[in-house]
């Protein structure tokens, strides 16, 4: 009765002998996608993806410096659960580099906090300092699988890249950050940080980009 047309799903439940039963479970089915394609588990797939240990390359162009100049920094990036659970719910983002500058190379790191705020169904960003947890750094939320590629703040442009933006505001300057991440399966295959700078005194984008070790 259920499941008749050629090309439909088939469920266990188109076999049920009791109507409002089977009718209860395809609901219920159609529920649950219509969740997925609305990004139910996105921010629970980039977080499971990210777990593990990354090369990174980054490149920032100062556009206030005289004359312009680009900076590279280059190193490794661990992703580690932080919850007690051991759910990769949360995440310790730790980064060890070289920054490489016309006057030398200097040794850099740098923490956060990758958190999934399941409330808002949003990855949120924090800095952490001295190993404590401070003040949220963006939040970013991945939305509608099926977005339109025209929505500014939200999409996946095709089945295998997630993306999302996120404006912040620190003081009097503007930060515009665009996380992007290649998958392959349930792999990450790359991911790209981009972040975009302006204020009184700054004005400059860095782009990261991250390939598993």
């Amino acid at each position: 009765r259920f499941g008749s047309q050629a090309g439909e799903m088939v469920l266990p439940a188109l076999y049920q002998p009791d109507n409002d039963l089977a009718e209860t479970a395809i609901a219920a089915f159609q529920t649950e996608v219509t969740q997925c394609h609305n990004g139910k588990y996105t921010t629970s797939c980039v977080l499971n993806a990210l777990v593990g240990k990354w090369k990174f390359h980054r490149t920032i162009q100062h556009f206030n410096a005289y004359p312009p100049r680009t900076d590279t920094i280059s190193g490794t990036i661990s992703f580690s659960v932080r919850d007690a659970t051991g759910s990769p719910t949360t995440l310790l983002y730790r980064e060890d580099g070289l920054y490489h500058t016309p006057k030398g190379d200097f040794e850099v790191f740098r923490e956060y906090e990758y958190r999934h705020n399941t409330e808002n169904n949003c990855l949120e960003l924090f800095f952490v300092e001295s190993g404590e947890t401070t003040y949220l750094f963006l939040s970013l939320n991945f939305g509608n699988v099926d977005t339109d590629p025209g929505d500014a703040h939200t999409k996946r442009s095709n089945n295998n890249v997630f993306e999302a933006t996120s404006d912040h505001l620190c003081i009097n300057d503007l930060y515009k950050g665009t996380f992007r991440m290649e998958v392959n399966g349930i792999m990450a295959s790359q991911v790209e940080m981009e972040y975009n700078v302006k204020g009184p005194e700054k004005d400059y984008t860095a782009i990261t980009t991250l390939v598993p070790l």
